[in-house]
């Protein structure tokens, strides 16, 4: 007898929704699929991804995706003169910590680990090349491992009774 495509990952997902007390409606929608395919998946007719298994581990530990607060035209334009000038040697990093600039920060390595948009290749090859290549040598260098907690602290020096 022939096993189902996704017979573990069914078993996972119809135990996360049952444990969870969710509708399928409800659960696709938390999974940001449509209800047909996770009735695919729950049936073992199709393997239920990596991601959508991994997503139901974090929803089942407690944890949810909150919305991403929209960037503005005014963020979104430094961002890309950041990874621009970043590409050409410029140390924005440096200054984003020196001057304490977490939002900045954050949203230089957001688009450091995520890269360009793939559609503007498609709309202006050109001009995806320049921030590609930057977002690549940001990789290489390893700033997309960079941690913000950490970068955001103040020197030890400065905390009351801190060594120096």
């Amino acid at each position: 007898m022939e096993a189902k495509a996704g017979t573990l990952g069914a078993v996972a997902l119809r135990r996360w929704r049952r444990d969870a007390r969710l509708t399928r409606p409800a659960a696709s929608a938390k999974l940001g699929i449509s209800d047909r395919m996770l009735a695919y998946y729950e049936s073992g007719v199709r393997a239920v991804p990596r991601a959508i298994l991994l997503a139901v581990k974090a929803l089942a530990a407690g944890l949810d995706v909150a919305e991403p607060e929209p960037m503005t035209r005014e963020r979104w334009v430094t961002v890309v003169r950041d990874v621009m000038d970043y590409g050409t040697g410029v140390p924005v990093v440096g200054r984003m910590l020196r001057e304490r600039d977490r939002r900045r920060l954050e949203d230089f390595l957001t688009f450091i680990r995520r890269g360009p948009d793939p559609a503007l290749a498609l709309t202006d090859p050109a001009l995806f090349m320049s921030p590609r290549s930057a977002t690549t040598r940001a990789q290489v260098s390893g700033i997309a491992q960079y941690r913000m907690r950490a970068a955001m602290e103040p020197d030890r020096a400065e905390k009351p009774g801190g060594r120096t």
